[in-house]
């Protein structure tokens, strides 16, 4: 994984205002069958908890939804879901030993109703606080430790919820208030994990791919819209299974659903009407054209969101935050210094820097022109800001690299070795 400087803008609703943002969870259709689904445990050894997984959905007797039209995408841009959803009902939580197959609740129930009470308890408030602001979303439950004496739940938000936060808690839907317990965060697929110490409800888990799913099928949204109405439900359809669009300027890969999403819900579930989870709740569409844009909801996909959360659990260590292996943040943006008016020649110069980038710890600072770059035997010179992030993008760099880098700062050239770092959320 690689990346320059991304800033992911945070659009998380303050405690006191009521903001609306609109954002739908997608939900997949049953295939069908009518066996029972496999459920497995994907076991993480270094903090000992299961994520319980299912890889088919069983069909139920809720109700759906009624199917509505695709939109066109216009001139709209895709924007985070402020505030996120929480509140949980009667969910489940995983008993067996190991991984493998084991024997777990089934979520299905006969009602819509039914399935509520038990997923609505695996939903959870989540409430940001900084020395200026407070804010609200949402999580949702994905694991609980097996010890018995002080047991820990483990909640999954999204990154942009927290990212600007000294101090987070949680609210549970029978109104318990836990603080929580930073595990591990990645801001490139805006997923964040956190624990409580708690016996919590989990939910159990969608682990095939979005692709799978059908597009029509009823789902429901449960969250904390506009940060004061925890464990609301919103129902709806999936609209698409696999919209790509920028978030805030990032890439994403996501689920569309027309289910009513506003400001609080980022962080929220997104449920089959059979209760298995399938997203998480975190972008909205809007349009500074037309204000009346409704019904484009996004959620990450829940197999994304295993991969993750499963990684950030993995490497924590108490000490050090959870992290995904192999990432690194080269943190730098540049751009383009003409020489002339009439001319095409250009000089590339770096105007910020992130300071947990790897440029930035190897001594390159703001206002240093790029000349060229060596790696492994190869160098590419630096002509163009384009050329720069084309030539970068098209190297898989590993943890341990070396880059050697010639730059000039104000008329003195230098040669300065960068080494790739691995990249971890929330350490300098």
């Amino acid at each position: 994984m690689k990346r320059l400087i991304a800033a992911l803008v945070a659009f998380i609703i303050p405690v006191t205002a009521f903001v609306g943002c609109s954002e739908e969870p997608e939900t997949p259709s049953s295939n069908g069958d009518s066996q029972a689904s496999t459920i497995v445990q994907v076991t993480n050894e270094r903090i000992d908890v299961h994520i319980n997984v299912v890889n088919t959905i069983v069909e139920g007797n809720s109700s759906d939804s009624s199917a509505v039209s695709e939109p066109s995408e216009g001139s709209q841009s895709a924007q985070s879901a402020s505030g996120e959803s929480s509140a949980s009902d009667e969910g489940q939580s995983s008993s067996g030993e190991g991984g493998g197959v084991t024997d777990v609740t089934n979520p299905v129930a006969g009602d819509l109703k039914s399935v509520l009470k038990i997923i609505r308890k695996t939903v959870v408030e989540v409430y940001a606080s900084s020395e200026t602001s407070t804010s609200a979303g949402s999580g949702v439950v994905i694991a609980v430790s097996n010890d018995e004496e002080t047991p820990k739940s483990y909640i999954v938000t999204c990154h942009h919820v927290i990212q600007s936060a000294s101090s987070v808690s949680v609210k549970t839907i029978d109104g318990e208030t836990y603080a929580a317990q930073f595990i591990g965060s990645d801001p490139d697929s805006d997923l964040c994990v956190m624990a409580v110490e708690a016996k919590l409800d989990a939910a159990t888990v969608y682990s095939g791919s979005n692709e799978d799913l059908d597009v029509g099928e009823a789902v429901v949204a449960i969250g904390n819209p506009l940060g004061t109405l925890g464990g609301t439900v919103t129902s709806g359809i999936i609209s698409a299974t696999n919209r790509d669009i920028k978030v805030d300027g990032k890439n994403m890969s996501l689920i569309q659903t027309d289910a009513a999403i506003n400001g609080g819900n980022s962080g929220g579930g997104l449920f089959t009407q059979t209760g298995y989870l399938i997203g998480i709740v975190n972008a909205k569409y809007a349009s500074s054209i037309n204000s009346s844009v409704e019904g484009l909801g996004f959620a990450i996909p829940s197999d994304t969101m295993i991969e993750i959360s499963t990684g950030l659990m993995e490497t924590y260590t108490g000490e050090t935050p959870g992290y995904i292996e192999g990432k690194y943040n080269l943190g730098c943006s540049v751009k383009d210094y003409f020489v002339g008016l009439w001319t095409s020649k250009a000089y590339v110069y770096v105007v910020a820097l992130d300071e947990t980038g790897c440029l930035y710890k190897a001594g390159i600072k703001v206002n240093d022109r790029l000349d060229s770059f060596e790696y492994k035997g190869s160098t590419y010179t630096v002509t163009t800001a384009n050329e720069f992030v084309e030539h970068i993008n098209s190297i898989t760099f590993e943890i341990g690299d070396e880059v050697t880098f010639r730059i000039t700062r104000g008329e003195t050239p230098y040669t300065i070795t960068v080494t790739i770092l691995q990249y971890i959320y929330g350490k300098s």
